[in-house]
């Protein structure tokens, strides 16, 4: 806003056709006479309003003002646990000997680098850091990941998703075959003949 004198006492009408030049970091952004201005700076930028006044004849000497615009704390949102095989079977959850995978939408109107911390935790206790994490939980969990978002000057919330766990399948690692020699009479359990029963 601003104060618009006229030294010919022209009516306060005259204000609305002064001429406003908004700029971001000394470029000009926008020309009319409109005294507001949104989008297109982040935080960092500097805002300069220029208005030059106008009595339906002459434009005055225009006057400036700037205005810094301080950084916007980020933030993390729609967290989820992941791993390969949850993403290959939709709607199941991650499998104890996974590796999981936190991911998150990092939003930040200042458009600055993700600089966001990652930490796992397990009975509430901190096992591991960064986007994955592939030992120190068992069945059934829950295992939690919390997201400290960061923009490189700022933090934002605290942010957990707690994922429980399903069992791993069972699985046989070896398989040994046996003959009861009734047949071959050989005694070694090894080796078999047609008859010999085999377990």
């Amino acid at each position: 806003s601003w104060d618009h004198q006229d030294a010919d006492y022209l009516d306060s009408t005259d204000k609305v056709a002064d001429l406003v030049e908004w700029r971001v970091n000394g470029v000009t952004a926008s020309t009319g006479t409109t005294d507001t201005f949104s989008g297109g700076f982040v935080g960092g930028d500097t805002v300069s309003c220029l208005v030059s006044a106008f009595d339906g004849t002459d434009y005055g000497t225009a006057t400036q003002t700037n205005f810094p615009i301080s950084n916007t704390a980020p933030a993390a949102a729609n967290l989820q646990i992941i791993s390969d095989h949850a993403v290959s079977n939709p709607g199941e959850a991650p499998m104890v000997g996974d590796t999981l995978t936190c991911i998150y939408d990092f939003v930040d109107p200042d458009l600055d680098t993700d600089s966001s911390t990652i930490q796992w935790y397990y009975d509430g206790v901190v096992i591991g850091t960064g986007s994955t994490l592939s030992s120190g939980f068992s069945y059934p969990g829950p295992i939690t990941c919390e997201v400290l978002p960061y923009d490189g000057t700022s933090y934002g919330p605290v942010v957990q998703h707690d994922q429980t766990l399903q069992s791993s399948p069972p699985i046989i690692t070896s398989v040994t075959l046996e003959s009861d020699s009734t047949v071959s009479g050989d005694g070694d359990p090894s080796t078999a003949k047609v008859g010999d029963l085999v377990t």
